[in-house]
């Protein structure tokens, strides 16, 4: 059977559930889910945007935005899959000590700005 991933409506309940290494998923605006994974290949998380979110030219803004600053966006990965749904993913280290300094960087590629 199949568990679905339960949604929270926080990123503290995000981070709370991580620390449990229970996969969830976030919307954290119209068009915009972040998911932590939880599985076999460790904690994942991954910032997925709609093509309703994207204005023209977004993937590419966001190649250019990763390339200049290789040092900060260091580990964030990008895709865009067949439904243009763009996602901005990385690993997480295993201990789950600064979880959010971690996803910090997935916002910031995506230029969203992160509320505390």
């Amino acid at each position: 059977m199949n568990n679905p991933c339960p949604q929270v409506t926080s990123l503290a309940a995000l981070l709370s559930l991580l620390q449990l290494r229970q996969s969830c998923r976030w919307q954290v605006a119209q068009g915009v889910e972040l998911h932590a994974l939880c599985g076999e290949r460790g904690r994942e998380v991954m910032l997925n945007l709609q093509t309703t979110f994207q204005p023209p030219g977004f993937y590419q803004q966001l190649l250019t935005r990763r390339a200049q600053r290789l040092d900060v966006y260091d580990g964030c990965y990008l895709c865009l899959n067949r439904d243009r749904v763009v996602s901005c993913w990385r690993q997480l280290p295993e201990s789950a000590v600064n979880d959010k300094l971690h996803i910090a960087p997935l916002f910031s590629l995506a230029g969203i700005f992160l509320a505390d």
